[in-house]
């Protein structure tokens, strides 16, 4: 019987041995290796007692800020700019937003009973103040689907709505509001992107606070810039100043229907995203 010697096995040299390792310990570390923190969609932004949570897909960041009063120093004065010392909100980089807009987008939380002091001056503005949070308030309890004429607003605006759109009532921690798309003018002017807002008024429940809100936004219905030479058929007249021109409202009439067909992810930024900004807020004072 002939010995038969055992086969060779092959055994690897130490170059592929290490190699191996190698490849082993770097997959188990990758296996071990914390994926990275991504950055959350939602973020908060808090000052002076109030706060609100914000995507961030609407803003890079939040300004928050409190700012100085800015009473009426007169009673002749004209009184579209008078605020008390209030906290603001200013969304900064903003995500979508007409580039050639106007608007600053801006949250303010005032209290009330400062905001009458700030019109001190002139009894007649003070009346005119607590009549409008009076109807600001019946409004918002009444939540009609359309509105009709000016929202009650402070500051009293230096203009008119040129129309409502999206109108929406929105509630907060404490409190609630309208909502509504619009343009605030003071001359017959194209629906235009560095114009048209998105507007918050709103009250606390107890009285204390009035909350206002103005986003910008835009929509591919509107004209690109309030000096275009004309948008959906209409040229504004050199010499038309006069709001109720007829020509004028058929025209706004035209692309207010259109943007009411707009779904709130067709805006930029989406009205949602300015919704749920809206909802969030919390008032602690």
């Amino acid at each position: 019987m002939k010995n038969v010697r055992p086969s060779r096995t092959h055994k690897p040299g130490l170059p592929a041995t290490a190699a191996l390792l190698c490849l082993l310990t770097l997959g188990c570390a990758a296996l071990a290796a914390p994926a990275p923190a991504k950055r959350p969609a939602k973020r908060k932004a808090a000052h002076g007692g109030v706060s609100l949570t914000y995507d961030a897909a609407l803003a890079r960041d939040v300004k928050a800020e409190t700012v100085p009063a800015e009473p009426l120093a007169e009673a002749s004065d004209k009184p579209d700019g008078v605020f008390p010392e209030h906290v603001a909100f200013t969304l900064v980089g903003l995500q979508g937003a007409p580039a050639n807009s106007y608007l600053r987008p801006l949250v303010r939380v005032c209290p009330v009973a400062e905001y009458l002091k700030a019109f001190s001056v002139s009894p007649r503005y003070v009346r005119i103040a607590r009549r409008t949070l009076g109807d600001l308030r019946r409004l918002i309890r009444t939540r009609p689907a359309a509105l009709r004429g000016e929202v009650p607003t402070l500051p009293f605006p230096d203009g008119h709505d040129a129309f409502h759109a999206h109108v929406k009532y929105l509630r907060f921690r404490g409190g609630s509001g309208v909502a509504f798309l619009t343009q605030g003018q003071q001359d017959n002017n194209l629906i235009n992107s560095q114009q048209v807002s998105y507007e918050f008024r709103g009250l606390t429940y107890d009285g204390r606070f009035y909350v206002s809100a103005t986003f910008p936004v835009g929509a591919a219905v509107i004209a690109d810039s309030r000096d275009a030479d004309s948008h959906e058929g209409y040229a504004v007249p050199y010499y038309a100043a006069v709001p109720r021109e007829p020509r004028y409202r058929a025209y706004v009439g035209r692309v207010r229907r259109k943007l009411e067909r707009l779904r709130p992810d067709e805006f930029r930024p989406s009205l949602r995203l300015y919704d749920e900004l809206l909802t969030s807020l919390e008032i602690r004072k």
